[in-house]
C-alpha cells in the first residue's frame, strides 16, 4: 500500500487511509471524507480543525500505531508552532486521499503519443 510522508519537527510520519480506518473516519464525519474535501474547494473555505484532526488520526493508524487523538492534537499544535497554518494542511490531505485511491493523482506530465 502507498503512503505519503508528513513531516513535523523531527518526525517523518507515514499517512494512508485503508478500508478499516476510512470506515471509522466516515462514522466520525458522518459522510465520505472526500465530500468534506470537495466542500472546502467548492466553497473556498478552510477545512475544519475537526476534519483535519480526524483525517490525520485515521491516516496514521495503518503505519504509525499508537497515535491517539490527543497525540494528533499535539502534532497539529507542533505543525502550527512551526509557522504553518490551516491552509498548509490542504496539500497534506490531498496527498492522503490520492495515495489512498480516493481521488486521482495529479500529473504534471503530458501524455505523448508513442507513434
Amino acid at each position: 500500500m502507498n503512503y505519503t510522508r508528513f513531516n513535523v519537527g523531527e518526525k517523518e510520519l507515514k499517512l494512508c487511509l485503508d478500508a478499516k480506518n476510512t470506515v471509522a473516519l466516515e462514522r466520525v464525519l458522518g459522510t465520505n471524507p472526500v465530500n468534506e474535501l470537495r466542500n472546502c474547494s467548492e466553497k473556498e473555505h478552510l477545512p475544519s480543525l475537526d476534519f483535519i484532526s480526524a483525517t490525520l488520526h485515521a491516516s496514521l493508524q495503518k503505519y504509525q500505531h499508537g497515535y491517539t487523538l490527543t497525540k494528533v492534537y499535539d502534532l497539529i499544535d507542533e505543525f502550527i508552532g512551526e509557522g504553518k497554518n490551516l491552509t498548509d494542511f490542504l496539500p497534506v490531505l490531498i496527498d492522503v486521499f490520492q495515495v489512498s485511491g480516493f481521488i486521482p493523482k495529479e500529473t504534471d506530465e503530458v501524455e505523448q503519443d508513442p507513434k
